[in-house]
């Protein structure tokens, strides 16, 4: 459902609906906390929107993401994510 939603956010973005892409965006990452390319889709919207504040924080949040998977680290900090098995990859879509 996450992915569902973030892709048709990437979609709603691409045809100027910046605010549905940033509805749909804010529910993929209310529904996964993890889920850290809807929080890139998210900063890049608001970035659109000339949001930049919300825009960084937003793109920090995936780039934090990105380093507690390289690490092998969960969101709590308990080791590896099984989520992502190989935590030097990604599996995200858009």
């Amino acid at each position: 459902m996450r992915k569902r939603k973030n892709n048709l956010g990437v979609l709603y973005g691409q045809q100027g609906r910046n605010g549905d892409a940033e509805a749909l965006f804010r529910q993929a990452v209310e529904n996964n906390p993890q889920y850290g390319q809807a929080f890139m889709n998210l900063g890049l919207i608001l970035a659109a929107q000339e949001r930049f504040a919300e825009a960084a924080k937003e793109m920090e949040k995936r780039r934090s993401h990105i380093a507690r998977k390289r690490a092998g680290v969960d969101g709590l900090g308990h080791g590896p994510d099984p989520a992502w098995p190989d935590a030097g990859g990604h599996r995200d879509l858009a």
